[in-house]
């Protein structure tokens, strides 16, 4: 009966090779767990240099935005003194052209987006 039963050495060496083999496995999974964190770092590193890049394409569009608007509204204030200085049907036609432009206009004539704190 006692040859049946495995002695306390080999029952010893089975645990060992078990756990050899649940380690070996958690070492594999750790390592592809790694590599996936590797390949989604890359991906994140990439998407936030496409935002940077997003970010400045927007800031320089906003300083153009800026510049045009201020731009746009010194014009309506110069042709708004021309309109003072001609007389007759000149003067209200070029009221009317002003006015039909601002209020076409998308932006705030009267200020721009720096004085009203929206920038």
């Amino acid at each position: 009966m006692e040859e049946n039963q495995p002695s306390l050495e080999d029952m010893a060496l089975e645990q060992v090779k078990l756990y050899a083999r649940d380690l070996k496995e958690l070492y594999r999974l750790e390592r592809q767990r790694r590599e996936e964190l590797a390949e989604e770092k890359l991906i994140l590193e990439y998407r936030i240099k496409e935002l940077k890049a997003l970010n400045e394409l927007f800031q320089t569009h906003l300083e153009q935005r800026f510049e045009m608007e201020e731009a746009y509204k010194e014009l309506l204030e110069e042709l708004r003194g021309l309109a003072e200085k001609l007389g007759g049907s000149a003067k209200e036609e070029l009221k009317r052209i002003i006015a039909r432009a601002e209020s076409k206009a998308p932006m705030r004539v009267g200020s721009t987006s720096r004085e009203d704190g929206r920038a």
